[in-house]
């Protein structure tokens, strides 16, 4: 399956990641992924803006082989969008998530909440010890990929319950009990709870509402990002 819309390779991201990987690597790495990044950079063309317009695309993974570092960029399934990749860093362990995983606060608008949950469940198979997400803190352990995906599935499972009743969309809203997400993403005050309401309850809920009605739904992270 052919990545489409959004195929290129995000130079940006891959160094913000590759960045975060080499503070917790050890400085023995630390010059490998340097060289590997310039040997990217070239790969795809020295000026950044050509490389960018041109984009690069692949069906099921891209390979950098390298004897100490070697990279693999990863489609594992749509996401947070129809494009998203995953860069997979096997010797190290470590996986860079992209928006896939974003902490410590989720975010999502998407229809895609069936087909996120699969790649989610297919990125828990393997062996990391380290997940990098598209945002926040490194993570040393599998706990908040299981967080996010029991959200999920918990979000899709109240929306289908309240589907079957005569709420109305707002009623249903006013009806979705928040209490265990906000207590598992540590949403205590009210800055906290408002960052969670409007950067992942508010809309996954609303979007698994209205698939569970079939009901038409536009997602604002279709893969034009």
């Amino acid at each position: 399956m052919l990545v489409e819309k959004v195929d290129r390779i995000d130079l940006e991201t891959l160094q913000r990641g590759l960045g975060n990987f080499s503070d917790v690597s050890g400085p023995a790495v630390r010059p490998r992924l340097s060289a590997l990044l310039v040997e990217a950079e070239a790969e795809l063309g020295r000026d950044r803006n050509m490389a960018a317009e041109r984009g690069e695309s692949f069906a099921d993974q891209l390979k950098i082989d390298d004897p100490v570092a070697p990279v693999q960029a990863l489609y594992l399934g749509r996401a947070n969008t129809r494009g998203d990749a995953i860069v997979w860093l096997p010797k190290q362990k470590v996986m860079i998530s992209g928006d896939a995983v974003v902490a410590p606060t989720p975010y999502g608008f998407s229809d895609l909440m069936e087909p996120w949950l699969a790649t989610l469940d297919r990125m828990e198979k393997y062996d990391f010890q380290i997940l990098i997400p598209g945002h926040g803190k490194v993570q040393r352990d599998r706990s908040y990929l299981a967080t996010l995906r029991w959200s999920l599935a918990d979000i899709r499972s109240q929306a289908d319950a309240l589907a079957k009743t005569n709420a109305s969309a707002e009623e249903a809203a006013k009806r979705f009990d928040r209490t265990e997400q906000r207590r598992r993403f540590g949403a205590t005050d009210g800055w906290t709870k408002r960052w969670l309401d409007s950067y992942w309850l508010d809309g996954m809920f609303d979007v698994a509402f209205k698939q569970a009605r079939n009901l038409p739904v536009e997602s604002s992270t279709d893969g034009g990002e």
